[in-house]
């Protein structure tokens, strides 16, 4: 048996940005013992600088990188179709580094490694999860919540609004085994986390 296929437990995390995703992970991993974070969207940060003379060479037009050295995001969101492109340029590149991530985090005895991005249901990951989580929340509070989190990029309201509208998990076509409508306060986030938190570790404890 590979390293790889010895991880016990994958959860894919998806839904638009500012739904939350990054608070249930750590929310779950405080809770639950032997779990790893691995968030893709630095993954694909540092995909998009890496290509960034195929992104230009598709598009025309070179990259726009803020002083984070992240790519912004309007680059891909504001033309129709580029988004699809762009990741067509950097997903083997992505798939290849999770699958390097998941066998160091098992070396590292992890049972549990939480997976999340807004568009995780594109790569193969998804289809790899033991379990997969949508997490969704009214547009207004995601840019509410991208505004305050955020606040460092500089970005207006209406940067992070374009976003939400174009960055959209519909829970009708992905598959899921968990829905979360992330409009309620921490407390109430805190007990479906916790209830799932314990059929994971028993599912995990009991293999």
């Amino acid at each position: 048996m590979s390293k790889e296929n010895k991880v016990m437990c994958k959860i894919g995390v998806a839904g638009g940005a500012g739904a939350g995703k990054t608070t249930f992970c750590r929310m779950f991993a405080d809770m639950t013992p032997n779990t790893a974070m691995l968030g893709v969207d630095k993954i694909m940060y540092a995909a998009f600088r890496t290509f960034g003379n195929a992104l230009e060479k598709a598009f025309n037009e070179p990259p726009r990188y803020d002083h984070e050295g992240d790519l912004y995001l309007d680059y891909l969101t504001t033309y129709e179709g580029r988004v699809s492109i762009a990741l067509g340029i950097i997903k083997n590149q992505v798939e290849k580094q999770l699958d390097e991530k998941f066998v160091e985090f098992t070396d590292l005895g992890k049972k549990i490694i939480l997976v999340d991005s807004s568009i995780l249901p594109v790569f193969k990951t998804w289809q790899e999860c033991n379990h997969k989580i949508i997490i969704n929340a009214e547009n207004e509070l995601k840019v509410c919540r991208l505004v305050v989190r955020e606040k460092s990029k500089g970005h207006r309201a209406e940067y992070w609004r374009n976003l939400v509208h174009s960055v959209i998990v519909n829970p009708n076509e992905t598959p899921h085994s968990l829905y979360i409508e992330n409009n309620w306060s921490l407390s109430d986030l805190k007990k479906i986390i916790q209830q799932f938190s314990q059929k994971v570790w028993h599912e995990t404890s009991s293999e």
